[in-house]
């Protein structure tokens, strides 16, 4: 784990300090209703890509398989570790069902920032369609099990809480950085660092990007 997504953890424990921050990895992730999937996945579809941090997009789509699972058997707040908090959860949001935010305001939700109540139906309908996804979808990480995904599955949720994208994603890489009055965290786009600025001692080098 690169020491500035260490840092973003410890903010949000710091800016929310009547909450828990667990990170999951391959040893303490609970059994998963499709864990076959989180096993398999990339292993005959998903391609490489250099032999730097995004040498191997299996374990993006792992952590998107694991960050449903665990949102909707556990309930809270799920977070990439390259969301960046700059001020605490507003409490009007902790006490809805379920809470998304925007990517692309109107048109692509995202799985970086999802808050929800245990054994959501939103988060079952989506750990449900995983399996034929993966099976059959050759897109791309986003509409395998990321937001593409995530978005396609809530059109059939009209009463659930979106976030304008000023809220989670106040800039996309190509934007000028403003963070706004409403904003609750930036999207550092860990996929567009690069790895020396990560890894300064150890540039190069393969890791997933999200927490589970």
């Amino acid at each position: 784990m690169p020491e500035r997504y260490r840092e973003n953890a410890a903010l949000w424990q710091e800016l929310n300090p009547g909450w828990t921050v667990i990170d999951h990895d391959y040893e303490t992730l609970p059994p998963l209703r499709n864990m076959w999937e989180f096993q398999e996945v990339g292993r005959s579809w998903m391609p490489g890509r250099g032999d730097g941090k995004e040498a191997s997009l299996k374990q993006v789509t792992q952590a998107d398989i694991g960050a449903y699972e665990l949102l909707w058997a556990y309930g809270g707040l799920y977070v990439n570790c390259d969301m960046r908090p700059v001020r605490p959860l507003p409490e009007e949001l902790i006490t809805r069902d379920i809470t998304l935010a925007y990517e692309v305001d109107n048109h692509l939700i995202s799985n970086a920032w999802m808050m929800a109540e245990p054994k959501h139906e939103l988060l079952d309908a989506v750990i449900s369609a995983i399996p034929a996804s993966v099976r059959t979808c050759h897109l791309g990480v986003d509409y395998v099990t990321g937001p593409r995904l995530l978005t396609r599955i809530a059109e059939g949720f009209p009463n659930i809480t979106i976030l304008p994208a000023r809220y989670c994603n106040p800039w996309l890489p190509t934007h000028i950085k403003q963070i706004q009055e409403e904003t609750i965290c930036i999207h550092e786009w860990g996929h567009a660092t690069r790895d020396e600025d990560l890894w300064p001692d150890k540039p190069r080098q393969e890791g997933a990007q999200r927490y589970f």
